[in-house]
């Protein structure tokens, strides 16, 4: 799916970026797949490893 317009994008992921729930991961108790790929051109594979790691 991609943006109409690609200022859409941008303030998209300024969004997500402001908005850390990094301390909130604890609380997941449902089954969750974190899926990253290494061409992301926005976050980096790290990111979502520590993600991922953050999920009991």
């Amino acid at each position: 799916m991609r943006p109409k317009d690609s200022s859409d994008l941008v303030i998209t992921v300024e969004a997500e970026d402001r908005h850390n729930f990094k301390d909130r991961l604890s609380e997941i108790t449902v089954p969750t797949l974190v899926i990253a790929g290494d061409k992301d051109p926005f976050y980096s594979t790290n990111l979502f490893r520590e993600t991922a790691e953050g999920i009991p």
